[in-house]
């Protein structure tokens, strides 16, 4: 049955609210060359920053104090390349498993700013650890790498039998 305008049904346009995968600027921005050169750049230097920790120092002393500063401004910078890839891939964000460990690593490290009293038994810490996985984000940006890990991750279940 034609619409009053004359086209069938089949070809009437129509909004697609549920796309699952949005296009746009942003996304075409944080999936980009450039912007996983500059997450790999930061990741690395990063790296460098917190093996250059001193934990036979007390945490406040000058040297591992700043290098304290510098974290929480890596946290600022990844915390803006995590909150563009969700606005950017909305619900689609959580269907890949690295970006889900850059969610975890990413709000974990704002754990640690909480007042004792409001992580109960937990010591930030062990928050602070999670900050080690960071470095494993550049295997998710490296194609064949990640290929590998995926099909390795994929397997092991077939190892237990």
């Amino acid at each position: 049955m034609d619409d009053p305008d004359g086209q069938t049904p089949a070809e009437s346009p129509r909004l697609v609210i549920d796309d699952p995968e949005p296009v746009g600027p942003l996304k075409a921005l944080v999936q980009g060359r450039v912007w996983n050169a500059i997450i790999l750049w930061l990741i690395l230097a990063n790296t460098v920053s917190m093996a250059l920790y001193r934990p036979t120092e007390p945490p406040d002393s000058a040297h591992n104090a700043s290098l304290e500063q510098v974290e929480f401004v890596f946290m600022v910078c990844f915390t803006i390349e995590m909150v563009l890839k969700l606005v950017a891939l909305q619900a689609s964000y959580f269907s890949d498993g690295w970006n889900c460990l850059d969610f975890v690593i990413v709000t974990s490290g704002y754990l640690t700013y909480l007042p004792g009293h409001l992580t109960g038994n937990v010591k930030t810490s062990v928050f602070r650890t999670i900050r080690v996985l960071r470095p494993l984000r550049s295997i998710g940006m490296m194609p064949g790498v990640r290929l590998l890990i995926d099909a390795l991750i994929m397997a092991l279940p077939g190892l237990g039998t």
